[in-house]
């Protein structure tokens, strides 16, 4: 199972996610990359080009030219790089604007945290990767204007969105009531930019901040009783929606584990073990249907099932993951069965790219686009190759399988 995983990983980097990037996505017209690529691999002329998907795009070709120094993903992350760098980059203020219009030009200006989250990622990746000692300077800049204008100092965690200047303002931003204000989903993403971030400076107040969002997602967003991490929560932390985001809790779960061991926080790794382990256990008996699929969500006892692409990419890591920390190989059969349904009904070898899925009436019809891209996907294609290759190498400790 190991090797024809890690095998059918580097197929699907080399012949189906990168070359749709490199033959479909290149705007060759106005720089960059299309804005939106609809279901057929057709560019949409006139798309927005948004932070988050030229973020991500930046951190995946680097990851991957970190993981087999790929000549044209070096071609590619040299052009996602250019995109960040001079045009989504805000040399007056910092940080990066929220879109771009289709021409290269400046659209909405906000400071979104979710994609400063994802520029520092993407820049601390082409640090790892290429040594660029410019990109660790920006992410280390990006993070010292988080922690300076958008952490919450009273309450903890950080704020969604603040002015292009970085003064107040998230509600007229985003519209958002009241009543839930910070999202387990924005703060596994800030954990998540972090992480790596601190392997390359280890600053004292980036420790403080990377430990503080540890403890968050164990001692309060985590809800044991249903092996699931909390959605919503209020100013003050107070839960306000229940429901299970099986996609979400999986994808935390090993960036948690992450987390932990680059703080070396001996004490919380029991903590980040047991919630892998029963966050994965949860989905397989509760989230996954009989052909291999993780459905979306649950709310109230009630499947969403929603084909999401990016679900069954984080499902398969957090699976291997719990392998590696359990070496019960129920967790090695459920990450090979979500790989097969990938496989078998998301993966497009003709087109590119995965199929998003039957999700929002947008996002189902599009290979790429403001949300969708080679992130969740083509991580996980890195993360099982590595993960694999690992095993192989050093076994699994305590393992009676035949893997």
């Amino acid at each position: 199972m190991l090797i024809r995983l890690s095998h059918e990983a580097r197929q699907e980097l080399d012949t189906v996610i990168l070359p749709f990037y490199e033959n479909r996505a290149i705007d060759h017209e106005n720089g960059g990359f299309y804005g939106r690529i609809d279901a057929n691999g057709v560019p949409v002329r006139g798309a927005s080009k948004g932070a988050v998907l030229n973020t991500r795009l930046l951190w995946t070709f680097s990851r991957v030219y970190r993981l087999n120094g790929d000549p044209y993903a070096l071609r590619l992350l040299e052009r996602a790089l250019e995109q960040v760098r001079d045009h989504f980059w805000d040399a007056q203020y910092g940080g990066v604007f929220w879109t771009l219009d289709a021409s290269g030009g400046v659209e909405v200006t906000h400071k979104d945290t979710y994609a400063q989250s994802f520029a520092i990622y993407a820049l601390a990746e082409h640090h790892l990767a290429t040594g660029d000692e410019e990109s660790k300077a920006s992410a280390c800049h990006l993070f010292e204007l988080l922690d300076a204008r958008a952490y919450d100092r009273k309450r903890g965690g950080f704020v969604p969105a603040l002015r292009r200047s970085w003064r107040p303002g998230w509600r007229q931003l985003l519209r958002r009531p009241e009543a839930w204000v910070k999202t387990q989903n924005l703060h596994v993403h800030l954990l998540e930019s972090f992480t790596p971030l601190y392997g390359i400076w280890p600053d004292a107040a980036l420790q403080a901040r990377l430990g503080e969002l540890v403890s968050l997602h164990i001692d309060v967003m985590y809800d044991p009783a249903r092996a699931a991490f909390r959605p919503d929560f209020s100013r003050d932390w107070k839960p306000t929606k229940p429901g299970h985001s099986y996609g979400h809790d999986i994808e935390t779960a090993w960036l948690l584990w992450l987390a932990v061991c680059a703080l070396r926080a001996e004490d919380r790794k029991q903590n980040a073990r047991a919630i892998a382990l029963a966050v994965a256990d949860q989905i397989i008996a509760h989230g996954m249907l009989d052909d291999g699929q993780v459905v979306f969500a649950a709310e109230e006892g009630h499947w969403m099932e929603e084909l999401n692409w990016w679900v069954q990419a984080e499902a398969i890591v957090g699976f291997l993951h719990a392998y590696e920390l359990s070496a019960n190989a129920s967790y090695l059969t459920a990450a090979g069965r979500v790989w097969d349904f990938v496989r078998a009904n998301l993966s497009d070898p003709d087109i590119g790219e995965w199929q998003a899925g039957s999700g929002d009436a947008g996002r189902a019809h599009e290979r790429m686009g403001m949300w969708k891209g080679p992130y969740h996907n083509g991580r996980a294609c890195v993360e099982i190759i590595e993960r694999c290759d690992k095993l192989l190498a050093t076994g699994v400790p305590n393992s009676t399988t035949d893997v």
